[in-house]
């Protein structure tokens, strides 16, 4: 069987030595023998030359803003190892950086080709750090009478799951930029990250291409974790704000509309870049009035721990959960039943209660433990 020595890690950096830094030096502070590969599109410096060297770092300088997509092609080309590991320059590795699991899954399930693991968000505020978990876990279908790409995270579906020992994964079609895959899924030039997209568009496409052409399937194992430092000001905020890979993507695959359920509708043409470039169309608060007929108060719900192994972090709100909610680490007054369905409370201005209720207990840490508190104490009699 595989081992953690079988796996190679690569990430494309731009513009962000100092997140490169920290990815770096977070793999070497955990697995100081782990292969890493970085594709860089940014001009070479003595500074960061000497950083990669110190580090043992594969470095492969790409031509500038050649896109993410083109870089990791050609990177995974160059790994010769059975297992590769993927992320982006802005996560960092932890403690709870494990890969055993997630290699026994992957022996244990030859229809997987790629496994991804969770994030958790860390935002800085005057008041210190909020974590917060990210859930980009859904499943896709393209309507093709309608023209429509349809994504449903999995949550507000009874997901199919797979199981190794104790531990618990779901089976999704499309996930977040932190994953385990196998070697061989990678050489059919056709699953490749297309080229064409530099950013925005070029996540869906991939997973497209994974689901329509490939033999292997796309599974979430929470018990995979990474942290997530968002950084998107300076040079590199300004190229992740285009939005020409979005309408690349409705070429592509012959689509007018895109449909997220518990977020919106959005049509291909809608995505034509602002003067100011400042728009952030990945938010729902961004999107046009034209939402679904229902929108959960929790599009995201995470319960750490559910269904998911001891202490292995949390899988979706499902209804054969013998637990829905156990610890939260988002700020929330509680968990949904799994059949709820309820029409997002939103103000005038456009802000809903949930978002109002985050900003409220984010001004105030005190409260925010003692609710964090007051939750901890209630779940233990559920």
């Amino acid at each position: 069987m595989p081992s953690v020595s079988d796996i190679a890690f690569m990430f494309v950096t731009f513009n962000r030595p100092q997140a490169a830094r920290d990815l770096i030096e977070s793999v070497r502070r955990f697995y100081p023998n782990m292969k890493i590969l970085a594709g860089d599109q940014t001009p070479p410096s003595d500074e960061m030359d000497a950083f990669y060297r110190d580090h043992d770092v594969d470095v492969h300088y790409m031509p500038y803003d050649s896109g993410v997509s083109y870089c990791r092609s050609r990177l995974v080309r160059k790994i010769d190892r059975l297992l590769v590991l993927y992320a982006d320059d802005d996560n960092c590795f932890t403690e709870r950086t494990q890969f055993d699991a997630a290699i026994r899954i992957l022996e244990g399930d030859r229809d997987i080709g790629l496994l991804a693991g969770s994030k958790t968000d860390i935002h800085q505020t005057q008041d210190g750090f909020v974590r917060r978990r990210r859930r980009y876990e859904k499943l896709m279908e393209i309507d093709r009478e309608k023209r429509q790409l349809v994504s449903t995270p999995i949550d507000f579906v009874s997901p199919e799951t797979g199981s190794c020992g104790r531990e618990r994964y779901y089976y999704c079609d499309l996930t977040l930029n932190w994953a385990l895959c196998r070697r061989e899924l990678f050489d059919d030039d056709a699953l490749l990250w297309d080229d064409r997209f530099k950013t925005n568009g070029e996540h869906e496409n991939f997973f497209l291409q994974l689901k329509y052409f490939s033999p292997y399937r796309v599974a979430y194992y929470p018990g995979m974790h990474c942290d997530h430092f968002p950084m998107k000001k300076g040079r590199y905020g300004k190229k992740r704000s285009r939005l020409d890979g979005w309408r690349m993507l409705g070429e592509k695959w012959d689509l007018e509309t895109h449909l997220e359920v518990g977020y919106g509708l959005r049509q291909f043409d809608d995505y034509e870049a602002p003067p100011d470039g400042k728009a952030n169309v990945t938010a729902w608060r961004a999107l046009p009035k034209k939402r679904d007929s229902y929108v959960r108060l929790w599009p995201d719900g995470y319960a750490e721990g559910s269904s998911a192994g001891e202490g292995q972090g949390g899988g979706p709100l499902v209804r054969d959960s013998t637990r829905y909610f156990r610890r939260s680490i988002s700020v929330r007054t509680g968990p949904p039943k799994a059949d709820t369905r309820i029409a997002d409370a939103v103000e005038p201005e456009g802000r809903s209660l949930r978002e109002r209720v985050k900003q409220m207990l984010s001004r105030y840490p005190g409260l925010y433990r003692l609710a964090r508190w007051c939750w901890q104490r209630y779940s233990s009699w559920i």
